[in-house]
């Protein structure tokens, strides 16, 4: 029940004689006063509400730009991502093809070689026959 500042004040002045000051403020603190609890006015309501509207318009106006911000940040790290993957694969397709070039000249040497030694050992076992 909220008491008005005058019956606030009769009740202060009629009380602290009898229990004291201090138990009669304890006493009164009980009871709200009139001002906190008086009824929300349609008006009041409907302003407070947009002003509340406003506010959640500005967060989220700023949580847009910074979202934004962290989207453009991300992109660019992925370009910068990509591009060095791009100088990656270059790099290593580079020494891929030397590797397989230096095994190709291997295995030509290699069978020239196996071949060199087979007609060889032909020419020898032709020329014993004979």
């Amino acid at each position: 029940m909220a008491l008005s500042e005058r019956s606030r004040s009769a009740l202060f002045q009629g009380l602290t004689p009898i229990v004291g000051e201090e138990a009669t403020a304890e006493m009164l603190g009980q009871f709200p006063a009139r001002d906190v609890e008086e009824m929300v006015t349609r008006e009041h309501l409907d302003r407070r509400l947009a002003e509340l509207r406003g506010e959640l318009r500005g967060e989220m106006a700023e949580l847009r730009g910074e979202m934004a911000e962290l989207r453009g940040e991300l992109r660019g790290e992925m370009a910068e991502l990509a591009t060095g993957l791009r100088a990656e694969m270059a790099e290593l397709r580079g020494e891929l093809r030397a590797e397989m070039h230096q095994l190709g000249t291997r295995l030509y040497m290699s069978l020239t070689a196996t071949l060199v030694a087979f007609l060889t050992l032909a020419v020898t076992v032709l020329s014993l026959t004979n």
